[in-house]
């Protein structure tokens, strides 16, 4: 393979672009001598480069669009088929509505020709930027022509610029990729794999999104999902993640999450895989920005949740949905030492997010998946789970929160521990408030008894009127409907609440627990308190009624 320069100066005698091209093609079809035909080219070039706008009105697109592709399609010299290829270019630049008429010509059979016999580098990246000037009016030409892969394949051979594009024109092309072309790309997989992790960000960036266009092309054909991961799309991607980190949350590090969160949803493979290579770590490094970046909002942050929600199966499951979420628990079920690893990593992030104050919606989020994995996590592996998150404190805080969205999971998460660990949390949830939260929650619902349901609702719903039933994940299941309704109503945490509360923290059990008594007293001083200051306040005063005041605060203070 050479490279030739210097022919962009035309010889003597060349034919002035003045002259009709139509009489020109029709002089040098009669008598195709390599001067004539020389001079013919040079004077298609010249009068798209620097034709007026008159004359490009005018322009005989068809004649000379076959007079070009012939050129360029026939065993010629270097000099012609290069200023053929240069030809072609010119005219898709100059006059874009001539691209469908250029490809009915043949141009992409004839570049891609050229690009399978390579001989000279420079006729190979003319052809390069005519397959992408093609691609960006008429990618499925380029697609179905076979231009993808061959581009591909010889992309190491280009300079950094044509190598730009080359990805551009790859980038359109698999853009209008279906399941029915995946022939067609899949060869090329691996390569846009190592072109994703080139140290070029523009070039990265364009694979990057190259493979995440595939990925969404073959979302209803799981064996097409698995072809891809057996090519390295799924490791690819993880490793972009784990070098990325520290360097901020840009488009390719969103694009390689929705990437992973596309495919896993829609593939068991995938999920295993991801299990696996130990996502999870990956996973919480980005998830401990979100306290510690303000910049880093909800838009950022679900790409990271929703990558969570794809590999923990729902519990409440759609009908349509049901055999892919039930593979997922076998494999959770047939994996418990990957499945524990992963939420070992997620777990501790997801506390940290909960008690930093993060937005109501990924807040919403974090408890709904921290439910998931209480729920799928066995008895004797939770205890280990739980040793270095401090759950009982987050779900105390989290039962202050005024809106149902939070208070249900929350609720559900305080149930499924005591169902299966109550010796080993009650302790905690006793001394950390879990139970107080509980009983100020029934307590609320009873001071608002026989008032109307909407003064309940108001004091609830402070500023959550907002629902975030379908927050995560509502973009990937092509079966699911958003049903636009909330599935949460506004009391229905109160029966939970007090179902709890009667299963799990009645009197005579907390009161066997020694810090439980400690907050009784406290409790129980404090209601004194409380009303000894109401008939203070409330004008009866006398010295009894300060000696009395005074020996309560006492009683606080010990205690």
């Amino acid at each position: 393979m050479s490279n030739s320069n210097g022919v962009d100066s035309a010889e003597s005698g060349i034919i002035q672009p003045t002259w009709d091209l139509e009489t020109i093609i029709a002089t040098v079809s009669t008598n195709p001598e390599p001067g004539m035909m020389i001079s013919a080219l040079h004077a298609i070039r010249e009068t798209l480069a620097n034709g007026s706008d008159e004359q490009l009105d005018f322009f005989p697109v068809l004649p000379v669009a076959q007079f070009l592709v012939k050129s360029l399609s026939r065993n010629g010299t270097f000099e012609e088929n290069l200023l053929a290829a240069r030809g072609i270019a010119y005219l898709c630049e100059s006059l874009p509505s001539s691209i469908n008429t250029v490809v009915s010509c043949g141009t992409i059979p004839a570049i891609c020709e050229q690009l399978q016999g390579m001989e000279y580098l420079d006729i190979a990246e003319e052809c390069v930027k005519v397959l992408e000037k093609i691609a960006d009016q008429d990618p499925l030409s380029c697609l179905r022509g076979g231009a993808v892969t061959l581009v591909v394949n010889l992309i190491v051979f280009f300079s950094c610029n044509i190598q730009r594009t080359a990805m551009s024109m790859v980038d359109l092309s698999i853009g209008s990729c279906t399941e029915e072309d995946a022939s067609l790309v899949v060869d090329a997989v691996p390569t846009l794999c190592s072109m994703a992790k080139h140290e070029d960000l523009q070039i990265a960036d364009s694979a990057t999104f190259s493979l995440l266009n595939l990925v969404r092309s073959f979302i209803g054909s799981s064996v097409l999902l698995d072809e891809l991961c057996k090519r390295g799309v799924i490791s690819t991607s993880i490793e972009i993640l784990s070098d990325l980190f520290g360097a901020g949350v840009d488009e390719r590090c969103i694009n390689s999450f929705d990437l992973l969160t596309t495919a896993a949803a829609h593939s068991l493979l995938v999920t295993r895989t991801l299990l696996e290579l130990n996502v999870g770590s990956i996973i919480s490094k980005y998830l401990l920005l979100i306290p510690d970046h303000s910049d880093i909002g909800y838009v950022k942050a679900h790409v990271f949740l929703d990558l969570i929600d794809v590999i923990v199966p729902p519990i409440t499951k759609d009908a349509e949905d049901n055999q892919l979420i039930f593979c997922r628990e076998h494999i959770i079920r047939d994996e418990p030492n990957l499945f524990f690893q992963f939420a070992k990593d997620i777990l501790s992030a997801l506390v940290q997010i909960l008690v930093s104050g993060a937005k109501m919606e990924i807040r919403y989020g974090c408890v709904g998946i921290m439910y998931n994995i209480t729920y799928f996590t066995t008895s004797d592996t939770l205890p280990d789970l739980m040793k270095n998150a401090n759950i009982s404190r987050c779900l105390a805080n989290l039962l202050t929160i005024k809106n149902c969205h939070i208070l249900v999971p929350s609720l559900k998460i305080v149930d499924t521990l005591m169902t299966k660990l109550p010796g080993y949390c009650l302790d905690s949830f006793v001394e950390d408030g879990v139970v107080n939260a509980i009983d100020e929650l029934v307590l609320l619902h009873s001071e608002f008894a026989g008032r109307s349901e909407a003064r309940l609702e108001e004091t609830l719903a402070g500023h959550a009127h907002d629902c975030f039933c379908d927050v995560l994940n509502s973009h990937l299941s092509s079966s699911s409907s958003i049903s636009g309704s909330c599935r949460v109503e506004n009391s229905g945490f109160v029966e939970l609440a007090k179902a709890i509360k009667a299963t799990y923290f009645a009197e005579e059990v907390i009161s066997n627990v020694g810090y439980s008594k400690t907050i009784k007293k406290i409790k129980d001083s404090c209601m004194e308190l409380k009303n000894a200051v109401d008939l203070f306040t409330s004008g009866v005063f006398s010295s009894s009624n300060e000696a009395n005041l005074s020996s309560i605060l006492g009683r606080v203070m010990r205690s």
